[in-house]
Protein backbone atom coordinates (compact mmCIF):
# COMPACT_ATOMS: atom_id res chain seq x y z
CA UNK A 1 0.00 0.00 0.00
CA UNK A 2 1.12 3.54 -0.80
CA UNK A 3 0.32 6.26 1.76
CA UNK A 4 0.49 9.96 0.87
CA UNK A 5 -0.09 12.57 3.58
CA UNK A 6 -0.66 16.29 3.18
CA UNK A 7 -0.94 18.26 6.42
CA UNK A 8 -2.54 21.66 6.99
CA UNK A 9 -2.50 23.06 10.54
CA UNK A 10 -4.27 20.49 12.70
CA UNK A 11 -5.88 18.82 9.67
CA UNK A 12 -4.58 16.22 7.26
CA UNK A 13 -5.57 14.45 4.07
CA UNK A 14 -4.37 10.83 3.82
CA UNK A 15 -4.50 9.22 0.36
CA UNK A 16 -4.31 5.42 0.29
CA UNK A 17 -3.59 3.24 -2.72
CA UNK A 18 -3.78 -0.55 -2.56
CA UNK A 19 -4.88 -2.99 0.13
CA UNK A 20 -5.21 -2.22 3.85
CA UNK A 21 -4.43 -5.63 5.34
CA UNK A 22 -2.08 -7.47 7.70
CA UNK A 23 0.94 -6.65 5.53
CA UNK A 24 0.71 -2.88 6.10
CA UNK A 25 -1.53 -2.31 9.13
CA UNK A 26 1.45 -1.44 11.34
CA UNK A 27 2.71 1.15 8.84
CA UNK A 28 -0.77 2.64 8.53
CA UNK A 29 -1.22 2.87 12.29
CA UNK A 30 2.23 4.43 12.81
CA UNK A 31 1.34 7.16 10.31
CA UNK A 32 -1.94 7.80 12.14
CA UNK A 33 -0.15 7.99 15.50
CA UNK A 34 2.38 10.46 14.09
CA UNK A 35 -0.45 12.74 12.94
CA UNK A 36 -2.17 12.63 16.33
CA UNK A 37 1.12 13.30 18.15
CA UNK A 38 1.63 16.35 15.91
CA UNK A 39 -1.71 17.79 17.01
CA UNK A 40 -3.83 16.69 14.04
CA UNK A 41 -7.43 15.97 14.99
CA UNK A 42 -9.28 16.38 11.67
CA UNK A 43 -8.32 13.63 9.20
CA UNK A 44 -9.75 13.05 5.72
CA UNK A 45 -8.98 9.63 4.22
CA UNK A 46 -9.15 9.19 0.44
CA UNK A 47 -10.24 5.56 -0.03
CA UNK A 48 -11.02 5.78 -3.75
CA UNK A 49 -8.04 3.58 -4.70
CA UNK A 50 -8.38 1.09 -1.84
CA UNK A 51 -9.58 -2.29 -3.09
CA UNK A 52 -9.58 -4.27 0.15
CA UNK A 53 -9.77 -3.62 3.89
CA UNK A 54 -9.28 -6.30 6.55
CA UNK A 55 -10.75 -6.37 10.05
CA UNK A 56 -7.38 -5.16 11.33
CA UNK A 57 -7.65 -2.07 9.13
CA UNK A 58 -11.13 -1.34 10.50
CA UNK A 59 -9.80 -1.73 14.05
CA UNK A 60 -7.06 0.84 13.30
CA UNK A 61 -9.66 3.35 12.10
CA UNK A 62 -11.77 2.78 15.20
CA UNK A 63 -8.76 3.29 17.50
CA UNK A 64 -7.96 6.52 15.68
CA UNK A 65 -11.55 7.72 16.09
CA UNK A 66 -11.52 6.86 19.80
CA UNK A 67 -8.43 9.04 20.27
CA UNK A 68 -9.56 12.23 18.53
CA UNK A 69 -13.37 12.31 18.31
CA UNK A 70 -14.04 12.69 22.08
CA UNK A 71 -12.02 15.94 21.98
CA UNK A 72 -13.98 17.38 19.05
CA UNK A 73 -11.93 15.87 16.22
CA UNK A 74 -13.24 14.14 13.13
CA UNK A 75 -12.34 11.17 10.94
CA UNK A 76 -13.84 11.25 7.43
CA UNK A 77 -13.57 8.42 4.91
CA UNK A 78 -14.12 9.58 1.32
CA UNK A 79 -15.23 7.62 -1.75
CA UNK A 80 -14.81 3.96 -0.69
CA UNK A 81 -15.87 1.54 -3.42
CA UNK A 82 -19.09 -0.43 -2.99
CA UNK A 83 -17.36 -3.52 -1.57
CA UNK A 84 -15.29 -1.60 0.98
CA UNK A 85 -18.31 0.51 1.96
CA UNK A 86 -20.37 -2.64 2.52
CA UNK A 87 -17.64 -4.07 4.79
CA UNK A 88 -17.58 -0.82 6.75
CA UNK A 89 -21.35 -0.87 7.18
CA UNK A 90 -21.43 -4.54 8.23
CA UNK A 91 -18.78 -3.72 10.84
CA UNK A 92 -20.81 -0.70 12.00
CA UNK A 93 -17.99 1.74 11.21
CA UNK A 94 -20.47 4.25 9.76
CA UNK A 95 -22.01 4.67 13.23
CA UNK A 96 -18.76 6.14 14.60
CA UNK A 97 -16.93 7.72 11.64
CA UNK A 98 -18.16 9.81 8.73
CA UNK A 99 -18.27 7.94 5.39
CA UNK A 100 -19.05 10.04 2.33
CA UNK A 101 -18.91 10.08 -1.47
CA UNK A 102 -17.77 13.71 -1.46
CA UNK A 103 -14.36 14.11 -3.11
CA UNK A 104 -11.61 14.71 -0.50
CA UNK A 105 -10.44 17.76 -2.45
CA UNK A 106 -13.80 19.44 -1.80
CA UNK A 107 -13.50 18.78 1.93
CA UNK A 108 -9.91 19.98 2.21
CA UNK A 109 -10.72 23.20 0.32
CA UNK A 110 -13.56 23.79 2.78
CA UNK A 111 -11.13 23.22 5.64
CA UNK A 112 -8.59 25.69 4.23
CA UNK A 113 -11.23 28.41 3.99
CA UNK A 114 -11.64 28.36 7.76
CA UNK A 115 -8.52 30.23 8.79
CA UNK A 116 -6.89 33.65 8.96
CA UNK A 117 -3.18 34.34 9.26
CA UNK A 118 -0.93 37.33 9.82
CA UNK A 119 2.84 37.80 9.47
CA UNK A 120 4.50 40.68 11.31
CA UNK A 121 7.90 41.54 12.78
CA UNK A 122 8.43 40.12 16.24
CA UNK A 123 7.95 43.14 18.48
CA UNK A 124 5.79 44.36 21.33
CA UNK A 125 4.10 46.70 18.83
CA UNK A 126 2.85 43.71 16.81
CA UNK A 127 1.11 42.01 19.72
CA UNK A 128 -2.00 44.20 19.54
CA UNK A 129 -2.41 43.53 15.79
CA UNK A 130 -2.21 39.78 16.33
CA UNK A 131 -4.68 39.97 19.21
CA UNK A 132 -7.14 42.07 17.18
CA UNK A 133 -7.16 39.58 14.28
CA UNK A 134 -7.48 36.64 16.65
CA UNK A 135 -10.46 38.13 18.47
CA UNK A 136 -12.16 39.08 15.20
CA UNK A 137 -11.72 35.56 13.84
CA UNK A 138 -12.97 34.10 17.12
CA UNK A 139 -16.07 36.32 17.07
CA UNK A 140 -16.84 35.37 13.45
CA UNK A 141 -16.62 31.67 14.33
CA UNK A 142 -18.92 31.66 17.36
CA UNK A 143 -16.24 31.43 20.04
CA UNK A 144 -17.74 32.38 23.41
CA UNK A 145 -16.76 35.91 24.57
CA UNK A 146 -15.54 34.42 27.83
CA UNK A 147 -12.72 32.75 25.89
CA UNK A 148 -11.42 36.04 24.45
CA UNK A 149 -9.16 36.92 27.43
CA UNK A 150 -7.48 33.50 27.07
CA UNK A 151 -6.77 34.20 23.40
CA UNK A 152 -5.22 37.58 24.16
CA UNK A 153 -3.17 36.18 27.04
CA UNK A 154 -1.79 33.23 25.05
CA UNK A 155 -0.83 35.41 22.08
CA UNK A 156 1.08 37.84 24.27
CA UNK A 157 2.90 35.19 26.30
CA UNK A 158 3.98 33.12 23.30
CA UNK A 159 5.17 36.17 21.35
CA UNK A 160 7.16 37.31 24.36
CA UNK A 161 8.69 33.82 24.55
CA UNK A 162 9.66 33.98 20.85
CA UNK A 163 11.24 37.39 21.36
CA UNK A 164 13.23 36.09 24.33
CA UNK A 165 14.41 32.78 22.87
CA UNK A 166 14.25 32.91 19.05
CA UNK A 167 14.97 36.38 17.76
CA UNK A 168 16.07 38.53 20.70
CA UNK A 169 15.50 41.88 19.04
CA UNK A 170 16.19 40.98 15.39
CA UNK A 171 13.90 42.08 12.58
CA UNK A 172 12.49 38.62 11.82
CA UNK A 173 8.81 37.88 11.32
CA UNK A 174 6.47 35.51 13.09
CA UNK A 175 3.31 34.05 11.55
CA UNK A 176 0.17 33.27 13.53
CA UNK A 177 -2.58 31.27 11.87
CA UNK A 178 -6.01 31.22 13.53
CA UNK A 179 -8.28 28.30 12.67
CA UNK A 180 -11.23 26.21 13.80
CA UNK A 181 -10.48 22.63 14.80
CA UNK A 182 -13.33 20.17 14.43
CA UNK A 183 -16.51 21.35 16.12
CA UNK A 184 -15.27 22.45 19.51
CA UNK A 185 -11.86 24.11 19.31
CA UNK A 186 -10.34 27.46 18.39
CA UNK A 187 -6.74 27.05 17.27
CA UNK A 188 -3.62 29.18 16.95
CA UNK A 189 -0.44 28.12 15.17
CA UNK A 190 2.72 30.17 15.86
CA UNK A 191 5.58 29.81 13.36
CA UNK A 192 9.05 31.36 13.60
CA UNK A 193 12.37 30.62 11.90
CA UNK A 194 14.60 31.15 14.92
CA UNK A 195 16.91 28.47 16.40
CA UNK A 196 15.16 25.25 17.35
CA UNK A 197 13.53 25.69 20.75
CA UNK A 198 10.80 23.53 22.25
CA UNK A 199 9.17 25.55 25.04
CA UNK A 200 7.25 22.48 26.22
CA UNK A 201 10.55 20.90 27.32
CA UNK A 202 11.47 23.94 29.39
CA UNK A 203 11.63 23.19 33.09
CA UNK A 204 8.49 24.34 34.87
CA UNK A 205 8.94 27.11 37.43
CA UNK A 206 9.06 26.18 41.09
CA UNK A 207 6.06 27.85 42.61
CA UNK A 208 7.31 28.38 46.13
CA UNK A 209 4.88 29.94 48.61
CA UNK A 210 7.42 32.63 49.54
CA UNK A 211 8.29 35.25 46.91
CA UNK A 212 11.92 35.45 48.01
CA UNK A 213 12.51 31.85 46.95
CA UNK A 214 10.81 32.15 43.54
CA UNK A 215 13.15 32.29 40.51
CA UNK A 216 12.34 34.56 37.58
CA UNK A 217 11.55 32.95 34.20
CA UNK A 218 9.49 30.12 32.72
CA UNK A 219 6.18 31.34 34.10
CA UNK A 220 4.68 32.49 30.78
CA UNK A 221 4.77 29.10 28.99
CA UNK A 222 3.69 27.36 32.19
CA UNK A 223 0.60 29.60 32.31
CA UNK A 224 -0.09 29.02 28.60
CA UNK A 225 -0.09 25.25 29.20
CA UNK A 226 -2.46 25.70 32.13
CA UNK A 227 -4.77 28.03 30.18
CA UNK A 228 -4.97 26.07 26.91
CA UNK A 229 -6.63 22.69 26.40
CA UNK A 230 -3.97 21.32 24.05
CA UNK A 231 -0.44 22.52 23.20
CA UNK A 232 1.79 20.83 20.59
CA UNK A 233 5.30 21.61 19.30
CA UNK A 234 7.16 20.46 16.21
CA UNK A 235 10.29 21.58 14.35
CA UNK A 236 9.68 21.37 10.61
CA UNK A 237 11.53 22.84 7.61
CA UNK A 238 13.81 24.75 10.01
CA UNK A 239 10.86 26.42 11.70
CA UNK A 240 9.50 26.27 15.23
CA UNK A 241 5.77 25.55 15.10
CA UNK A 242 3.67 25.75 18.27
CA UNK A 243 -0.02 24.84 18.03
CA UNK A 244 -2.48 25.79 20.77
CA UNK A 245 -6.11 24.64 21.02
CA UNK A 246 -8.77 26.19 23.26
CA UNK A 247 -12.37 25.05 23.65
CA UNK A 248 -14.75 27.47 21.91
CA UNK A 249 -17.05 27.63 24.94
Amino acid sequence: MDIEISKFDNQAKVTLNGRLDRNNINLFEENCKSLVNAGVNFIVFDFESVGYVSSGGIACLLRLGNKIIPDGGQVIICKPNSIVREIFEIAGLHKFLTITDIAPEELTELIKSRYEELSLPVSTESILSFQSLGLKFAENNEVAPGVFPKIEFIIEEILQNIMNHSYKGSDEHVVIRFFISGKNYFGMEFTDSGPEFNPLEHKEPELYPKLKKRKIGGLGIYLVKQTADRVYYRYENRKNILTVLIKKA
